[in-house]
C-alpha cells in the first residue's frame, strides 16, 4: 500500500470583498501538485483584484513549489493586482531555501 501525500487547496472569494481572492494551501506542497494548482490558481485570477494566500500546516514545501508562488506574485504584480501571504513554515523549511538563496518577501 502506497502512501500518497496530497496537497489541500482551498480557493475562495472573501466575503466582505468579492473582488479578492483568499488562497488557503497545506499538505504536500511539492512539485507533484504544481501543475494542478498553477491550473487552479489560473482558471480564477481574471476575475479578481487581488489575491491573499495562507500557507499553513505544509507538511511538505520544495523548490519547484516556492518557484510557482513567486510566478503568481510576479503575474499578479504584472497584471497591477495585489499580492500578500502568509507563509508559517517551520524553521528546517525555511533553511532549505535560505540556502538555495531564496528569501521569503511576500
Amino acid at each position: 500500500m502506497t502512501d500518497t501525500k496530497q496537497v489541500h487547496v482551498r480557493i475562495e472569494r472573501e466575503r466582505d470583498q468579492q473582488q479578492y481572492l483568499s488562497v488557503a494551501l497545506s499538505g504536500a506542497l511539492t512539485i507533484d501538485h504544481v501543475a494542478d494548482v498553477q491550473q487552479q490558481l489560473l482558471q480564477h485570477l481574471d476575475a479578481v483584484q487581488g489575491v491573499r494566500l495562507s500557507i499553513d500546516e505544509a507538511d511538505e514545501m520544495d523548490l519547484p513549489f516556492y518557484q510557482l508562488l513567486i510566478s503568481l506574485q510576479q503575474t499578479l504584480i504584472k497584471q497591477n493586482k495585489e499580492f500578500s501571504a502568509t507563509i508559517l513554515l517551520d524553521e528546517e523549511k525555511e533553511e532549505l531555501f535560505r540556502r538555495a538563496g531564496f528569501e521569503f518577501n511576500f
